[in-house]
Order: C-alpha cells, then sequence, then structure tokens
C-alpha cells in the first residue's frame, strides 16, 4: 500500500549527484581482492582478473575496483586498502586510505571520521532484514508495508524504525526501488547509517533495493566520503553500484 506522503515533498534535486560523462569503451581497470573475516571466519582475498569499464581514461587511471570473496565490489580510488566483513546479515565492504583493524570493526563497531567508502549489502530472508527496514523507513515511504511486516515480527518496536527523511538530507530517486543521497557535513542522516559517522565533509551515496515479484529481498547500499580532491569521483562511484 502506498503511503499518502508524496515523494516531491522528500526530494530535493541536486544536480551535482550525477554526472553524464563522456567514456571510452573497454577501459580496464585493476581488481583489488579483499580479505574476509566475519562469522565464517578469516578467507583469503580473491584473485581476480581486470575489470572492464566504460569510464573516460583520466577517471579510470584514479580507480580500482575492489572485491571481497562474497561482495560484489564497489570502485575506489587507487592505492587504498580494503576489508570485507560477512555476518547472517550480509556482507560489508569498507575501503579506506589506511588500513582498518579487523578487531576494531568487529568487536569495537569503531566509527570512521575521514574518507572511506562502504559496500553494505543485506537479505532480508535473514537478520538483516531490521537494516532493510531501518532504512525503507526513512527513505522509501512508499515501501513502508514491508517495515510493518518487520516490526509484526515482534522482535523490535515500531520506535526502532523512525519514519521520514532526515531533514538535511538531499534524495533524489531514479525510481521506486533506487534513491540518491547527501548528507551534509556534521549532520545525521542515512549516510550516518554505516560505520561512516559525521564528519567535516558530506557523504554521498545510493541505495537500492532487490525485489522478486515486487518483494523486497535485499538491498545495496554505498556511502561514500571523499577529501575534495577526489569528490569528483564520487558520481562515477555512484553510477558503477546503480548498474
Amino acid at each position: 500500500m502506498k503511503t499518502a506522503i508524496l515523494l516531491s515533498a522528500l526530494v530535493a534535486v541536486a544536480s551535482t549527484l550525477l554526472v553524464d560523462a563522456g567514456a571510452d569503451d573497454g577501459v580496464g581497470i585493476a581488481v583489488v581482492g579483499c580479505r574476509s573475516d566475519g562469522q565464517v571466519g578469516p578467507v583469503d582475498a580473491p584473485v581476480l582478473a581486470k575489470k572492464d569499464t566504460n569510464l573516460p581514461l583520466a577517471i579510470a587511471d584514479r580507480l580500482s575496483f575492489y572485491r571481497g570473496p562474497f561482495d560484489r565490489g564497489v570502485l575506489g580510488p587507487r592505492g587504498w586498502s580494503c576489508i570485507e566483513l560477512t555476518g547472517s546479515n550480509g556482507t560489508i565492504l569498507f575501503v579506506t586510505p589506511e588500513t582498518i583493524s579487523t578487531k576494531d570493526l568487529l568487536t569495537a563497531r569503531r566509527g570512521i571520521k575521514g574518507s572511506a567508502i562502504q559496500l553494505t549489502e543485506r537479505s532480508t530472508e535473514t537478520s538483516g532484514r531490521y537494516e532493510v527496514a531501518r532504512i525503507v523507513a526513512r527513505v522509501f515511504p512508499q515501501h513502508m508495508n514491508f517495515v510493518r511486516d518487520v516490526i509484526a515480527m515482534g522482535v523490535e518496536g515500531a520506535d526502532a524504525y523512525p519514519a521520514g527523511p532526515f531533514p538535511a538530507d538531499v534524495l533524489r530517486y531514479r525510481d521506486n526501488w533506487t534513491v540518491e543521497f547527501e548528507t551534509p557535513a556534521n549532520t545525521e542522516g542515512v549516510g550516518t547509517m554505516s560505520r561512516l559517522e559525521q564528519g567535516d565533509l558530506p557523504i554521498r551515496g545510493i541505495i537500492a533495493l532487490e525485489t522478486d515479484n515486487d518483494a523486497i529481498v535485499g538491498m545495496t547500499m554505498a556511502t561514500i566520503r571523499l577529501e575534495p580532491g577526489m569528490a569528483n569521483l564520487t558520481p562515477y562511484l555512484i553510477r558503477d553500484v546503480a548498474r
């Protein structure tokens, strides 16, 4: 059932969220394998071939594709480090300028204040449904039936799923299942519903719901914060996730 909330009341269109850049066909970029740890224990980084892209050569030269054993992978600045975490709820891939301690990520739930990319993949067939429902409640009002179904399971009350967008967030909907977002600097928003904490730079990204006969079965969310000198890479990272 669709809610009566108009999407137009939620969406602030920002022209900077997307680029329509010229591209070179068949540009290959290096793929970096990321080791994994978590519920299934440590897993070595996969050995992967180059990834073909249609990125402009000047952009492709600044990027690598990072991928762990179980995630789909994400573009990121060349020369960064990566680690994948696994659990019953799905996977999280972190790509950061410096190596992050796996112990910090697994036990201390360390937040990240600086530049980082987080690729989160969740299944609604597992405990991942609760995180998906929290995101849906914030940015997909037309799918609140899913949130109500999760609440009806009785694990968490309705107060665990506040509805409606964060006041400062900029949302741009591609369709009923996909939204790009920007959370301004030093502000709580959908961008901080991740390990990226509030900081002096905005957080941008994309959320895509995965469906089967219009039922939500999973979610992919990319959360991106880059320094100003790299910020022009962000639209390309978002576009690659959207594909």
